[in-house]
């Protein structure tokens, strides 16, 4: 026992531990050696790391690529639309151009031969008076006169259309041409009022 306590007091104490100015080498620990899995393990998880990496770097160029082309496509939408509004632009001027009186009458008068209204061809109509109505009743042989006045018009129409009848004289005047136009009342037809209750 006498040993020990020798040992324990001859134990000297490194004071210089706690110097300040002591420089001390510290060694990284060695990093335990992998054994032949883990390093399998490793060696996937790289090869799977480097596919996601050429993954992710192949959607955003095909993404970039189809931003280019959609871009592509709105600038020439973009032109087109352009190209339309100045095509509807010039065709409103044509419109208005083609729509303004002057032109609308040159038209008429060159091309359709139409002419202007003259005094004649005006017929004011007074709407100061009151409107009435008659109901007629016709007698059965003013009846039986209307049909058959009818079915020698049709017929008459079928042997000669409207279309080959001869046009008045160009020397008549506006209203015997309109007289002509007219048809004869039938004589003997007689207008009866009828008594409503």
């Amino acid at each position: 026992m006498a040993d020990t306590q020798n040992t324990n007091t001859r134990v000297a104490y490194d004071l210089g531990l706690f110097d300040p100015n002591r420089r001390v080498e510290v060694r990284p620990p060695r990093p335990p050696r992998l054994s032949k899995r883990a390093r399998r393990i490793r060696a996937f998880a790289f090869v799977l790391l480097g596919i996601f990496v050429v993954f992710m770097i192949m959607c955003v160029l095909s993404n970039y690529a189809k931003l280019t082309e959609l871009s592509m496509e709105a600038t020439s939408l973009s032109r087109q639309l352009t190209k339309l509004e100045q095509e509807e632009e010039q065709l409103r001027i044509d419109i208005n151009a083609k729509s303004s009186l002057e032109t609308v009458e040159y038209m008429a008068k060159n091309q359709f031969g139409m002419v202007e209204i003259q005094d004649y061809q005006i017929e004011y109509v007074d709407t100061n008076r009151i409107d009435k109505a008659e109901v007629i009743k016709l007698s059965p042989w003013d009846k039986f006169v209307n049909s058959v006045k009818s079915a020698f018009e049709s017929l008459s129409e079928r042997i000669m259309p409207k279309g080959d009848k001869t046009a008045a004289p160009a020397d008549a005047s506006p209203e015997e041409a309109a007289s002509e136009d007219t048809v004869p009342e039938a004589d003997g037809l007689q207008e009866q009022p009828v008594e409503t209750e």
